[in-house]
């Protein structure tokens, strides 16, 4: 079902086009160069932004102890 329509981003109305590792790392290395950058991998589900966002700050307080 994945396939069957176009995606946009929910916020700004852009088409998005799938993309391979390499790309999205090159992105973000573009975005954020010289920056830190934290990379997480989600390992729960979360209905509502507010949940993501705890968890991202609870997980940032750590790594930057």
């Amino acid at each position: 079902m994945a396939k069957l329509g176009e995606v946009y981003c929910r916020k700004c109305g852009a088409p998005l086009k799938p993309k391979t590792t390499e790309q999205i790392l090159a992105d973000i290395q573009a975005k954020f160069f010289g920056k830190k950058v934290y990379m997480i991998q989600e390992m729960g589900m979360y209905l509502e932004e507010d949940e993501l966002a705890r968890f991202v700050r609870r997980n940032r307080k750590k790594v930057d102890q």
